[in-house]
């Protein structure tokens, strides 16, 4: 099972830490893959759910790119990803599913599992998701014990 952050949260939504670079990193050492927002605006790399908030750079993107399920918030992100291939990332604005590229199918908790697919935000810890690949969840920590 993988088991993925979603924006650095482990024990619920945290919307003043989400994304922060800190606080990501806080949930990759504490042994977990994270899901980011990524923005590229005016060739400057961004963190932020909403909107860009945490500029950072390609270093530190690569520095952690295999802890990382980028999600490209604009079109200029997508371009810049494709650019830099090595990433996992995806592209996914209220889809039911979305393939990642590295071939994961991002669902919805709605959605029925399908080969190599990464449940989303599931909110119910007791529900049966052996099925799935792997969980993305502000309660991920809940869902690892």
């Amino acid at each position: 099972m993988i088991y993925i952050s979603n924006k650095g949260n482990l024990f619920g939504p945290n919307p003043q830490k989400e994304n922060l670079p800190e606080y990501v990193d806080e949930a990759i050492n504490a042994s977990f893959q994270v899901k980011v927002d990524l923005w590229v605006s005016d060739d400057r790399i961004f963190l932020g759910d909403g909107y860009p908030k945490y500029k950072i750079d390609l270093a530190w993107l690569t520095n952690r790119y295999l802890k990382l399920w980028i999600q490209c918030k604009n079109a200029s992100a997508v371009s810049f990803m494709q650019e830099h291939d090595h990433f996992h990332y995806f592209w996914n604005y209220n889809d039911s599913i979305t393939l990642t590229s590295l071939k994961y199918v991002w669902a919805s908790p709605y959605h029925p599992a399908i080969k190599k697919s990464i449940v989303v935000s599931p909110n119910i810890i007791e529900r049966d998701f052996s099925e799935y690949m792997g969980i993305c969840s502000d309660f991920i920590a809940d869902f690892k014990k």
